[in-house]
């Protein structure tokens, strides 16, 4: 009677064991890692839609650069920013 064993060295890949510990690692980290950059990737890109112009709850979106003009408009250009105006 044989017997045959199934321990791990046998069907094993020929791997370094250092090798070996980093892909382990590396994919047990690969879920929690994924679902992080999803869940960051998404707002990211809302913003960015938003920024644009093309999303918004509620409204119509459309194509726009006034956004980043209103932004990059120097202050002093404003009645905001005037030595006249009050804070209050």
């Amino acid at each position: 009677m044989t017997t045959a064993s199934l321990g791990r060295s046998e069907f094993s890949l020929a791997v370094a064991p250092g090798l070996r510990r980093r892909l382990e690692t590396a994919l047990l980290l690969a879920p929690g890692c994924g679902l992080l950059a999803v869940a960051m990737a998404i707002p990211i890109g809302q913003l960015l839609l938003a920024s644009f112009g093309l999303t918004g709850i509620g409204t119509a979106g459309k194509f726009t650069l006034e956004h980043y003009l209103e932004v990059l408009t120097p202050c002093c250009a404003t009645a905001c920013c005037s030595p006249f105006a009050s804070p209050w």
